[in-house]
């Protein structure tokens, strides 16, 4: 029909809806968390769980993801179970996807507790959640270590002990 523009078609539709989803997430950490793109590897899956799922969007995690958003650099005080370590893994991540130059460091008492050779130890769990984003959201990744990796927008997630 002339004068009528035709649809757009399926490929630019689906590359649309991939870069609104892409600065949704960029905009709030939460965003792919509610959505189920942050994967988590349970080391004791409950009986009936699969041992990778996504991290459940439970409510005190989206207020520490807030506390978090809020004021980056503090000390909390958790149990263990609380999958805290798998949240405070992907914000770090997040934020150095999302913010070019950023250098953020992962510090625990002992480099085990924090290198990415453990894949249980929090920069090992970022390089999880890195590895099972969506392609939207993954970085280019221009180098790797057990100890760090950077992105090409600059940005570094590095574990000290």
């Amino acid at each position: 029909m002339p004068g009528v523009a035709a649809p757009p078609d399926l490929f630019t539709q689906t590359v649309v809806k991939a870069e609104m989803e892409r600065k949704e997430c960029a905009l709030d950490p939460w965003y792919a968390i509610s959505r189920g793109w942050v994967m988590t590897q349970d080391e004791k899956p409950p009986e009936g769980k699969p041992a990778i799922r996504p991290l459940e969007p439970h409510e005190y995690l989206r207020a520490l993801c807030e506390l978090w958003k809020q004021c980056p650099k503090g000390l909390l005080g958790k149990s263990r179970q609380m999958r805290a370590s798998w949240l405070f893994a992907w914000l770090q991540l997040w934020d150095c996807i999302f913010h070019s130059g950023r250098h953020a460091i992962i510090q625990g008492k002992r480099l085990e507790d924090v290198h990415a050779g453990n894949p249980h130890a929090i920069l090992g769990r970022a390089r999880f959640i890195r590895q099972h984003l969506p392609a939207i959201l993954q970085p280019q990744v221009v180098s790797e270590n057990t100890t760090s990796e950077t992105y090409k927008n600059g940005s570094t997630l590095e574990a000290i002990p």
